[in-house]
């Protein structure tokens, strides 16, 4: 059975874990190197309350996560803003419809944390663009990425 909740870093960090991470830098291609998380700075997050990790498990086993930063924006200083930093879910379980409840919850998570606006990216070439519109988001703006 599929569950999600909200986790800390000392919950989800772990072999299993660290297998995701490299699992999902495979999808990455939009950049020469590796992803590669700077944990110093997620605790820093965390120890402020601005980080938020949602995961996804088939009974103990990790097949997703939504992150999030939880902070005022230096253009809106009265709103409470989350921006997505980081989701995934395994291939294996991207059927069907675990990504829109997963999404869906992650909002609910949110929500219960007084965030005003979720500022949520996806990559270009892995869209799901109709489930998020489903979801209440809108199309905003385009974050264009240049490597130099």
């Amino acid at each position: 059975m599929i569950t999600f909740q909200e986790e800390t870093l000392e919950q989800i960090r772990d072999e299993e874990f660290e297998d995701i991470l490299k699992l999902h830098s495979k999808e990455l291609t939009e950049f020469s190197f590796q992803l590669n998380p700077n944990w110093d700075t997620y605790q820093q997050l965390e120890d402020i309350d601005a980080l938020h990790i949602v995961t996804a498990r088939d009974n103990e086993k990790l097949v997703g996560y939504y992150v999030s930063i939880i902070t005022t924006h230096h253009h809106y200083k009265d709103a409470l803003i989350a921006e997505n930093d980081l989701h995934y879910i395994l291939p294996e379980y991207r059927k069907g419809w675990l990504g829109y409840k997963f999404l869906k919850q992650a909002i609910q998570f949110l929500k219960d944390r007084n965030v005003d606006i979720i500022l949520h990216t996806m990559k270009a070439d892995h869209s799901y663009l109709p489930i998020t519109k489903r979801l209440g988001f809108k199309l905003t703006d385009y974050k264009l990425v240049m490597e130099v």
